[in-house]
């Protein structure tokens, strides 16, 4: 085997040369990487589903509100025509009979509602046409004591977290698609850097391998076939590499939709030191399992207090042509009571036209077995609820607690390691001047300079990482919020 020359191909390819390593953080290559993470965003399926999602929250709010605001119902009732043949006290023809009624609705009045109905036959016969209309009822209803508003308030409160929510869902994929962004990109680096190392670790094993041809190793000694091997497999896995860099290289610019010819010199940083501290106080409120566990506690109290066992409604109104009466002109009221199981309706038919006076009274009575014995489990699920509720906010409050001093800790190590990386990166980049004089004098070798170069660039790819880990820490802390 001849010996191979191994320059270090993947540092040239996907990083810059030690001499401009200190000029690196540039505008530009900060514009290419938010030129890559757009192009990243915007194919991102999740985002584009979570946006199709959102529109679909928005038409259930929309929904929400027209089934729970004023409506109006129209009705023919059931329409009948029918012959009648004639008899000894009436005479024959065709009759036409129909109950057209209209509902008015106002739920965010006390649920009240008005209601209009004519029932109307309409006869014609030989003796001429004529129509009779009967019990035409004008009513009034609405709630006293009721929990119809706090539902109402409920679906329609649901409807708009729902909707929220949605759109905080967008916002919480695009933060954790910009966080496997970056991700991808610091394993690109650190990839780098372990193909540096191969690299080298390749040139090496060449050297040995050519030095032991130079002293005169048979072929077929074991030392001469140790080192060809270590120095097959040190070339086949910096080959590996290269390609799996290659690979994933292109795989992540196809996610950006742009071409990607060497991974960027700079990134986008960060001031972790001179950031807003974790854990401020302010921000408590707006911790996501803290505001969740808010919402919920007060949804499940109005929820609660919208399903209470005792219900009172008022129903007023005028019937023309009472039936009940004699077809006088009445004035109704009544009044409908509902407890545990139990309902009382009561209603009063007073007439206000022709010799009458005396009044028509109805009364309804109805009992449910099983609901009034569900009503104490009723009662029992509601404290129980309420106190899941207490424990699952106390739970979020630890949460945060627990949350603040990791990221505090986290945050703390990664500005040291940056440091370190910094000050690492200067005394290899000292010391890669320093060796590179000496190699011009001819008192280092070929592989030591190597070696130097190799360091310049290890220590300036986890500079890179480092930064990338940092924005990564924020991208986590922000992600524990609402997004708000």
């Amino acid at each position: 085997m001849k010996p191979l020359v191994f320059i270090l191909t993947l540092a040239l390819a996907f990083a810059p040369r030690h001499a401009r390593a200190e000029n690196s953080a540039t505008g530009e290559d900060d514009g290419f990487v938010l030129r890559l993470l757009a192009g990243y965003l915007n194919n991102d399926p999740q985002l584009q589903e979570l946006a199709v999602r959102a529109r679909m929250a928005e038409t259930g709010r929309e929904r929400a509100g027209l089934e729970n605001g004023f409506d109006i119902e129209l009705s023919s009732g059931m329409m009948r025509l029918y012959y009648r043949s004639a008899a000894a006290n009436a005479s024959g023809g065709w009759i036409f009979s129909a109950e057209p009624k209209a509902i008015l609705k106002f739920p965010m009045f006390n649920n009240t509602s008005v209601s209009v109905s004519s029932p109307v036959t309409f006869e014609a016969n030989e003796t001429g046409r004529n129509a009779s209309p009967e019990d035409v009822k004008i009513s009034l209803s609405t709630d006293i004591v009721s929990s119809a508003g706090k539902q109402r308030k409920a679906v329609l409160l649901k409807a708009e977290r729902a909707l929220l929510e949605a759109r905080r869902a967008i916002s919480r994929r695009g933060l954790a698609a910009e966080r496997e962004f970056y991700d991808t990109l610091r394993q690109l680096y650190e990839s780098a850097i372990q193909a540096l190392t191969f690299e080298e670790e390749a040139y090496t094993k060449e050297i040995e391998f050519a030095m032991a041809q130079r002293q005169g190793y048979s072929a077929s000694s074991v030392y001469y076939r140790t080192l060809q091997l270590e120095a097959a497999d040190a070339h086949r896995a910096a080959s590996e590499q290269r390609r799996a860099i290659e690979r994933n290289t292109a795989s992540f610019a196809r996610d950006c939709g742009i071409p990607i010819d060497a991974l960027p010199e700079a990134v986008p940083k960060m001031d972790a030191e001179n950031a807003p501290e974790f854990g401020r106080e302010e921000d408590r409120s707006r911790f996501a399992e803290i505001e969740s566990a808010i919402w919920n506690s007060y949804i499940g109290a109005l929820s609660r207090s919208a399903s209470g066992h005792l219900t009172l409604s008022a129903q007023g109104g005028v019937t023309a042509g009472n039936s009940y009466l004699g077809k006088e002109t009445s004035a109704d009221v009544g009044l409908t009571l509902g407890w545990k199981g139990v309902s009382l309706s009561v209603e009063s038919q007073i007439p206000v036209s022709g010799p009458e006076k005396r009044p028509a009274l109805s009364l309804s009575l109805a009992y449910n077995m099983n609901r009034q014995r569900l009503a104490p489990l009723d009662d029992a699920e509601k404290s129980l609820q309420a106190e899941s509720e207490a424990i699952a906010f106390k739970t979020a409050n630890r949460s945060w607690e627990n949350a603040v001093d990791s990221m505090r800790t986290e945050r703390e190590d990664l500005i040291w390691e940056v440091k370190r990386h910094h000050e690492q990166y200067e005394l290899y980049r000292e010391l890669s001047e320093e060796t590179d004089e000496w190699f011009g004098r001819g008192a280092v070798t070929e592989s030591e300079r190597r070696k130097a170069r190799a360091n310049v660039e290890r220590a300036r790819l986890r500079i890179l990482a480092a930064d990338i880990r940092i924005r990564i820490l924020f991208i986590d802390w922000s992600l524990k919020f609402t997004g708000d």
